[in-house]
């Protein structure tokens, strides 16, 4: 679906709002920057619930409380485990980039090299893409 970021374009625009045009250059770095969230999302997801498992288990009272009681505690435990992790796992994976981010206009097609800002006449050395989520 988001392949046509890649290949047409989105857009870029100055601190002012300013769009100069579509550049596939900075869709394929938004994409890039999608790609690394998804793949650090399921890390914490798959990797901490054993762990977390075995440190509440080794508590005494819980420990007790699992072997006492029918399947139904120690499957809500686990459970509730699994969905902390996806509760914190989320936000942190989208937080390693912002929705919002700067590139350097040299990083972009040529048509972006030599921009002047209409707002202020400066030259425009930073562009703004918005990756998406």
């Amino acid at each position: 679906m988001r392949y046509k970021e890649g290949l047409e374009g989105i857009n870029v625009y100055d601190e002012h709002g300013t769009v100069y045009g579509k550049s596939p250059a900075a869709g394929k770095l938004g994409l890039g920057h999608v790609a690394l969230t998804r793949m650090v999302l399921p890390i914490p997801i798959l990797l901490l619930p054993p762990y977390l498992m075995d440190a509440l288990k080794k508590h005494p009272g819980v420990a007790k409380a699992v072997q006492r009681s029918p399947l139904g505690v120690g499957f809500a435990m686990e459970l509730s485990v699994i969905v902390a992790c996806i509760l914190f796992a989320l936000p942190g994976a989208i937080a390693l980039s912002p929705q919002e981010m700067t590139v350097e206009a040299q990083w972009l097609e040529p048509k972006f090299h030599k921009l002047t800002s209409p707002v202020t006449g400066q030259p425009v050395n930073t562009l703004i893409y918005n990756k998406g989520m």
